[in-house]
């Protein structure tokens, strides 16, 4: 006796054991269901990192010979890389490097930022920034934030943006990050007067050496008091826009012989004023602010969106006067695309089962071979949650076909039981002999539509990743046949 014999025959003397068994493989699938991620495309994970370097207003040609130089020397030292371009414009440098597939990008993250780490302590660089690159970086929520009465204003609105709302959501589970954007920034801006700069001989490196002289808090060591010890510093950083106007950039001697202060004042103004915009969010016709929300990578973005909408509600109860919009959520899409797909796949098997009541005409083994279906399907889902698979378009494709796959095998199978029974074998006779019978030809028959999914395998960059998915899914299907 075969093996495929023996466990046919099994399946049919210990009909509770496997019925029991069928269900508990049901069981634990939908558990798994309510566990794996939702997303509308598979984790591609691009093995691209983006180091991004400002340097005040410096022409592209400096940036290049000054940081683009040295930041290709820096990045040589990381292991895995595979190439490095580099795009110069005023004031920055953005260099986009390129890991091999097969690299570990979260080290290699770590690796990239310890090397241009250095460059960061360049007084004339204002920033360094190390970010990956995610095909999928796209928010997943955005949001915008009007006052349509004026009150507050754009600064104060940008400001409540980025202190109350941001914190709160950032605080959220499955939510990487908060980006604000629009609205008005304040800065203090000293306009000088040229005349009044050459009537008293100074230059404007002076004067912004002063400042930046003053603008600081001094350290005086430590107070020792009993068994307490207090820490002095001198409290001297601009607080008002009186404290930059007193500000004494040189002396000179007066008319009478005695010293006079040359001020901040003296040889210009100083004004609190809103510092010059590159884009303008309107949301409506009305100029606001905008949120953009990025998940975490793995979280699941369905799941995101409704974490996010329900703390927004709570949020826009503490902002008077602000209207919360929501501009876009990417979890709409997802679940209006894989609806769709859902919907279709569960046509097309209530089409399959029509065909098989109408050619069958058997009741029993019409609701033998839809049971099948699911039991299969959530089997697979099993799988999916331990393997690192989350539910996409790609994935709900493969379970698509494998169902396919599934009821032709079962038509052959219930075709070989009928013949038996018809030949006057008993229901367990014909049931075991009539599965050994056709089991070599189907593992035969699924084997060579798997196969097809062995290149997967020797297929690198984002083609193997796109595949993978559904070869997973098709690989699992076949395993239990």
């Amino acid at each position: 006796m075969s093996l495929a014999d023996s466990v046919a025959t099994l399946a049919t003397r210990r009909p509770v054991a496997i019925t029991v068994l069928a269900f508990a493989i049901a069981l634990v699938g939908f558990l798994a269901w309510q566990q794996i991620p939702v997303d509308l495309l598979p984790d591609l994970q691009s093995p691209t990192v983006a180091v991004s370097i400002r340097s005040g207003d410096r022409p592209p040609t400096e940036m290049e010979r000054i940081y683009g130089e040295q930041l290709e020397r820096r990045l040589f030292t990381v292991r895995g890389i595979r190439e490095i371009s580099q795009v110069a414009r005023t004031g920055q440098l953005v260099a986009t490097v390129v890991f091999d597939w097969d690299a570990n990008i979260e080290l290699g993250v770590v690796d990239v930022q310890k090397a241009v780490g250095p460059m960061a302590a360049d007084p004339a660089v204002d920033e360094v920034l190390v970010r990956r690159f995610d095909p999928r970086q796209a928010p997943v929520l955005t949001f915008g934030l009007t006052a349509p009465s004026g009150q507050p204003d754009l600064a104060e609105l940008r400001r409540l943006a980025r202190r109350q709302v941001a914190p709160g959501l950032e605080q959220l589970n499955g939510v990487a990050e908060v980006w604000v954007t629009g609205g008005r920034e304040k800065e203090v801006r000293v306009t000088l007067d040229p005349y009044r700069l050459e009537a008293f001989d100074i230059t404007l490196a002076a004067v912004e050496r002063r400042l930046i002289d003053e603008n600081v808090d001094i350290s005086a060591g430590t107070l020792e008091e009993g068994s307490e010890v207090y820490l002095v510093r001198g409290m001297a950083r601009f607080r008002r826009v009186e404290d930059i106007e007193r500000v004494v950039v040189r002396h000179i001697t007066g008319s009478d012989g005695g010293r006079q202060a040359i001020r901040i004042s003296d040889v210009g103004t100083v004004a609190l004023v809103d510092r010059e915009i590159d884009h303008l969010v309107r949301v409506n016709g009305i100029e606001g602010v905008g949120l953009a929300i990025y998940k975490e990578a793995g979280a699941n973005t369905v799941a995101v969106s409704k974490t996010v909408r329900a703390a927004m509600v709570g949020l826009a109860e503490d902002l008077p006067g602000v209207e919360l919009t929501e501009v876009s959520d990417d979890a709409a899409l997802i679940n209006t695309a894989l609806a769709d797909l859902q919907s279709a796949a569960g046509l097309g098997l209530l089409l399959a089962v029509v065909v098989l009541a109408i050619f069958l005409r058997s009741v029993g083994a019409t609701l033998v071979i839809a049971a099948a279906v699911p039991v299969s399907i959530l089997a697979t889902l099993f799988l999916m949650r331990f393997g690192s698979q989350s539910l996409n378009i790609v994935t709900l494709a493969g379970l698509a076909l494998g169902a396919g796959m599934l009821v032709d095998n079962a038509i052959v199978v219930v075709e070989s039981i009928y013949r038996r029974l018809a030949e006057g074998e008993s229901p367990e006779t014909a049931a075991a002999t009539g599965t050994g019978q056709v089991a070599g030809a189907i593992t035969a028959s699924t084997l060579t539509t798997c196969v097809v999914f062995l290149p997967v395998l020797f297929v690198e960059g984002l083609a193997a990743r796109l595949i993978e998915g559904i070869a997973f899914r098709w690989w699992s299907r076949c395993s239990p046949r």
